[in-house]
C-alpha cells in the first residue's frame, strides 16, 4: 500500500503505517510531553470509516502518519518544540524536515509525525478545517472559484481591482470570520462539521457537501482528481465513487443551487456586486471599501506625476529622441532611484521639481550615448 499524503506530505521513504491502536499510542505519548511543555495543541479528528477505506485501498493499517496542531505565541519557538518532542519519543533530531510552519520528523518506530504550528489564536479554526481528512480540501475546491479560500486565519475573500494605474490588478484579502459556526452559516453547512470534535463518515461528508450552498458538480473534474490523486486517498476515492453515481441518476445535468455564488460562477454578477453583498453579510464593507479607497489614491497619484513627468512627455521635450531610448532613460532613472514599487517613483515624480528631473535626464542620456 503506497503512503498516503498528509499535511507533511511523504516527507521519508519507508515509513512505517500505524494501525489503530499505534496510533493512539503515539498520539498519547505526544500529548503528555506537549502538556508538560505547556503547549496548547490538537489532534485533527479523524473520519469515521477510516480503517474500513484504508482496507479497500489494501492498507492494514489505516494511518499513514500522526498529525499535530500547535498553537503558540511566538513561532520561533517551534523548532525547539520539535526537539523537545522527539528527543523524547527516541527520533533522530537531525533528521526533520521543514515545510513552511510543518515540521516532519520519524519516530525510533519509524512512525511519520507531522507538526503544523500556527498563532495561538489560530488554533481552533485550524482544528476544524484539518479535521476529517479530506473534508477540508473538497470544500475548499469549491471555494475557490468563489474568490474564497479558508485557512488557519478563517474565511477569507480574495478581492481584485483590475486596471490601477501602473499595478495592473491590485490583489488584497479580507478575513471575514474565523467563528465556525458563521462560516457554516454562510456555506449552508451543519455546525458540527466544523466543531473540531465530531467524527463524519464518508458519505454523510458526501452529503453535507452536496447540501451546501456552494455545491456544483461539475467542479469535482478529472483534472481534479488527477492533482489531488484521488485515487490513493480514502475519503477523496470513495467521495468520487458516490458523486459518480450521484451524476448517473442526475443523467446529463449537473446540480447547483441557484444562489449568489453560482450567479459568479456564470458571471450573472459583477466583482464589485458580489464582494459587497459578502462584504455586508460579514459587515467588512469598511475595509473592502479601504481597498478601493487605496486604489483611488494610486490612480490620483499616478496621474498627478504623469501630468508632469511621463514617457509621453519626454518625447515631448525630446522630439529627436525614439521610444526605445526614452524606455531606456526611465529605466535607468527608476534604477537609480532605487525605489522599490511604482509608488515610490510617483512619490519622487510628484515632490522633485522639473528642472532637476530633466537635469538627470540630460545626464543619463548623455551616459547611454557615450555607451553606445
Amino acid at each position: 500500500c503506497a503512503v498516503l499524503s498528509s499535511m507533511g506530505g511523504n516527507a521519508f521513504e519507508n515509513t512505517k503505517r500505524l494501525s489503530e491502536e499505534e496510533y493512539r499510542t503515539v498520539c498519547a505519548r505526544i500529548s503528555d510531553i506537549l502538556k508538560t511543555e505547556n503547549v496548547s495543541f490538537e489532534f485533527p479528528v479523524e473520519i469515521e470509516d477510516k480503517a474500513e477505506l484504508s482496507a479497500s485501498l489494501g492498507c492494514e493499517e489505516p494511518y499513514g502518519d500522526v498529525d499535530v496542531l500547535v498553537g503558540l505565541e511566538g513561532q520561533e519557538e517551534a523548532p525547539t518544540v520539535v526537539k523537545i518532542v522527539l528527543e523524547k519519543l527516541g527520533g533522530e533530531t537531525q533528521n526533520v524536515v521543514q515545510h513552511d510552519t510543518t515540521y516532519s520528523f520519524l519516530t525510533r518506530e519509524r512512525y511519520q509525525v507531522d507538526f503544523k504550528f500556527c498563532p495561538q489564536e489560530n488554533l481552533q479554526f485550524l482544528l476544524a478545517f484539518k479535521s476529517n481528512n479530506d473534508f477540508g480540501g473538497l470544500v475548499g475546491h469549491l471555494l475557490s472559484s468563489l474568490a474564497i479560500r479558508w485557512n488557519e486565519m478563517g474565511l477569507l475573500l480574495k478581492v481584485k481591482v483590475f486596471n490601477v494605474p501602473e499595478i495592473g490588478t491590485v490583489k488584497k484579502e479580507i478575513v471575514l470570520t474565523k467563528d465556525s459556526e458563521e462560516v457554516c452559516n454562510f456555506l449552508g453547512l451543519p455546525k458540527f462539521c466544523l466543531d473540531g470534535k465530531t467524527s463524519m463518515s464518508s458519505k454523510q461528508i458526501f452529503q453535507i457537501v452536496t447540501a451546501s450552498h456552494i455545491f456544483d458538480s461539475e467542479l469535482y473534474d478529472e483534472a481534479f482528481k488527477k492533482r489531488h490523486k484521488v485515487e490513493k486517498r480514502p475519503l477523496g476515492r470513495e467521495f468520487f465513487r458516490l458523486l459518480e453515481n450521484y451524476c448517473d441518476k442526475l443523467g446529463a445535468k449537473s446540480y447547483k443551487q441557484e444562489n449568489i455564488f453560482n450567479k459568479f460562477r456564470k458571471n450573472g454578477i459583477s466583482f464589485a456586486e458580489y464582494y459587497s453583498e459578502i462584504c455586508e453579510h460579514f459587515k467588512k464593507v469598511e475595509e473592502l471599501m479601504k481597498i478601493y479607497e487605496d486604489c483611488e489614491k494610486q490612480k490620483d497619484t499616478v496621474e498627478q506625476h504623469k501630468s508632469k513627468f511621463s514617457f509621453d512627455i519626454l518625447l515631448k521635450s525630446y522630439p529627436e529622441m525614439n521610444k526605445e531610448l526614452a524606455g531606456n532613460i526611465l529605466r535607468r532613472l527608476k534604477h537609480e532611484l532605487n525605489v522599490q514599487d511604482s509608488d515610490g517613483y510617483a512619490k519622487w515624480v510628484t515632490e522633485t521639481d522639473l528642472m532637476q528631473i530633466l537635469e538627470k535626464v540630460e545626464r543619463i542620456k548623455g551616459e547611454i550615448g557615450k555607451i553606445h
